[in-house]
């Protein structure tokens, strides 16, 4: 069996939020890995590719809604091409949900993610210099028009992070009917917080070691996330503390650098430009 949806991303938009939330639900199945990652490479369409993906759903029953959660189906252009690979592994019928976040918000959090795990410039003004592609992940507009290039418009459905955390359980039943399984938001805690910059660790040292050996590959299938969680939280090293916001000047230069995109995206959602209040971003990250 295959996935019948993709979470597509944005990374550090909630995408764990919304694969959790997910994961509560009846009939709702995801593979050991939240992220496959495997439409993002050519291995996919060779026979050995194919039949690794199709193991990894080798538990689902015919009748669940089965899902990939990849942020990297919308990391253009460090991986190009998921589009066309769904297409040829998936067909047309799969539907696509990209959950999105204000860009800035995102941005830091990218940024915080960074430093926690490798060497990184240790402000945002320097890493957007250093990590180019950083902005072009938050060009939202020009990440779905990748998959509008292959898929109908209605089979793309975009939501806002602020608006989804807002209403979890409304937003799990809303998507009930559209990815077929029978939703009990009841199941979902709306207090609960997932790869949040309090909650975060660093994936190295003793951590790392652990999820490597045999015996954590071993009991890992019987683990359920939380208990994965609770894992992760006990060997791993704490994060740092986020770095300060980002310069007005480089507020400036991000909302400057996005505008278009951010005209487009919201023509493609149907909604008034702009999605964020520009005013409220200088103010919330104002030094």
């Amino acid at each position: 069996m295959r996935p019948t949806f993709l979470i597509i991303g944005a990374q550090k938009s909630g995408t764990t939020t919304l694969y959790r939330d997910l994961l509560t639900q009846p009939g709702v199945f995801f593979p050991l890995e939240k992220e496959p990652t495997c439409l993002a490479h050519d291995r996919v369409l060779s026979p050995e590719g194919l039949a690794e993906y199709e193991a990894m759903y080798a538990k689902a029953k015919p009748t669940d809604a089965r899902g990939d959660a990849s942020t990297g189906y919308t990391r253009i252009p460090r991986f190009n091409g998921a589009p066309q690979r769904a297409m040829k592994v998936l067909g047309p019928d799969i539907q696509l949900l990209y959950i999105i976040r204000e860009p800035i918000s995102r941005i830091i959090s990218h940024h915080h993610h960074v430093i926690t795990n490798e060497p990184a410039p240790k402000t945002v003004d320097e890493f957007l210099d250093a990590e180019w592609h950083t902005l072009t992940f938050s060009r939202y507009a020009y990440q779905a028009r990748a998959w509008l290039d292959v898929y109908p418009r209605e089979r793309l459905h975009i939501l806002i992070f602020e608006e989804y955390v807002r209403k979890r359980r409304e937003e799990i039943e809303r998507l009930g009917p559209l990815l077929k399984f029978d939703p009990r938001p009841d199941r979902i805690d709306p207090e609960s917080r997932f790869n949040t910059a309090e909650d975060r660790s660093a994936d190295r040292g003793l951590a790392m070691r652990i999820r490597k050996s045999w015996a954590y590959q071993r009991v890992r299938p019987l683990l359920t996330a939380a208990a994965r969680d609770r894992l992760r939280r006990t060997f791993s090293a704490k994060a740092p503390p986020p770095p300060p916001p980002p310069s007005s000047v480089c507020i400036e230069r991000i909302l400057r650098e996005l505008e278009d995109d951010q005209r487009e995206l919201a023509a493609i959602i149907g909604r008034p430009y702009p999605i964020w209040d520009p005013d409220k971003v200088r103010r919330k990250y104002a030094r």
